[in-house]
């Protein structure tokens, strides 16, 4: 009998096929099965590309440093009026005292002082910038876009509450405020303060509060605000500086902030379920984080330093993943948990620490 011989061709076809069949099946492997071990969790691949780049280690943040002292040689001065600025209209070199600014879309107040007043932004492009603003309250009208820059907010009474809407403030100094809640964000609000400094404020810096609403289904969902606070310097501040709670969307950031001083946890996060909130490259002394009833949180390449109680502790938790952070000099335990079952610890360096990881 005669065997009939494969052509060349068709046993380099075969070997193509059975290459791809075992890499398919190896790509099946590693991303449905999930991990056997109980107390680490793998983190969704595309999560983590979303959430931040490739891994590095910590730098050391440089924050602007901010003058706490400004003169304004204003020119013209109002007070105990009512003031509805037209849209696009621009104000300079003028003091508000005991006013009520109502401001429209495309004004832009400039060099100016606003003492013992209320400020209503309503509209698109609004920008305040070389602003003294004295226990002013200022309220940011649903739909509105505005901007503080190169400004200075001191001796707050009352908070700025960004409702529905976008504020960024940029290159500002935060000094002697006593509001309960400085800056306050609700709804699907977004809230970007970058470069700014807070020093010698008693109160909450940063607090949210979701809003829940009943769909055309009937079913009831949430608006919830969202968080990008970078480049900033938090120093010897009275009281909880971030606070947040409520949290359900995507996208909140806090990196690149140096935290000193004061006497609670600089960052607190609450009653969150799937915020993914990502803490990175942030420089943390004296004080720590505090997690609770929260998941899907990602601290990445901070720096805790010179900390006596505890860096981080997470209280009925989960997911909560600890990646390229740095340790020194924490007197009682670098990571406490308590009935926080999965966390994903990698690559973290522990040095003069009390205990390293202490779970209940």
């Amino acid at each position: 009998m005669i065997e009939e011989q494969k052509h060349p061709i068709n046993k380099f076809i075969s070997l193509i096929t059975l290459l791809l069949c075992t890499a398919g099946i190896i790509f099946l492997i590693v991303t449905f099965i999930p991990s056997l071990s109980p107390s680490i969790v793998k983190f969704r691949r595309d999560n983590l590309l979303a959430a931040y780049a490739k891994p590095e280690k910590f730098r050391m943040p440089q924050p602007s440093s901010l003058p706490s002292h400004r003169l304004i040689n204003y020119t013209d001065e109002r007070l105990n009026d009512l003031i509805n600025l037209l849209p696009s209209q621009t104000v300079t070199l003028t003091k508000f005292e005991n006013c009520t600014l109502n401001v429209s879309t495309g004004a832009k107040i400039n060099s100016s002082i606003i003492q013992n007043s209320t400020m209503n932004i309503s509209g698109l492009n609004i920008h305040l910038e070389n602003v003294i603003l004295i226990n002013t309250k200022i309220t940011i009208d649903n739909n509105s876009i505005a901007k503080i820059s190169n400004s200075i907010i001191q001796d707050n009474q009352d908070r700025i509450h960004v409702s529905r809407s976008q504020l960024v403030i940029v290159e500002t100094l935060f000094i002697n405020n006593n509001s309960k809640s400085l800056l306050y964000a609700d709804g699907n609000a977004s809230l970007t303060v970058k470069n700014s400094e807070f020093r010698s404020n008693d109160g909450i810096i940063f607090s949210s509060h979701n809003q829940k609403y009943i769909d055309l289904d009937g079913n009831e969902s949430s608006l919830v605000p969202q968080f990008i606070i970078e480049h900033n310097l938090i120093e010897d501040n009275f009281h909880l500086p971030i606070y947040l709670a409520d949290l359900d969307q995507f996208g909140t950031r806090i990196t690149n902030n140096i935290f000193r001083g004061g006497a609670l946890p600089y960052i607190t996060i609450k009653d969150s379920d799937r915020p993914y909130v990502v803490i990175s490259q942030n420089y943390f002394e004296d004080q720590g984080v505090f997690i609770e009833n929260s998941n899907h949180i990602i601290l990445w390449a901070n720096k805790f330093n010179s900390i006596q109680d505890y860096a981080v502790q997470a209280i009925n938790s989960n997911l909560i993943a600890f990646q390229y952070n740095i340790f020194s000099n924490i007197g009682d335990t670098a990571i406490f948990t308590k009935n926080t079952p999965q966390i994903e610890l990698v690559h973290n360096t522990f040095g003069e620490v009390g205990e390293r990881i202490v779970r209940k």
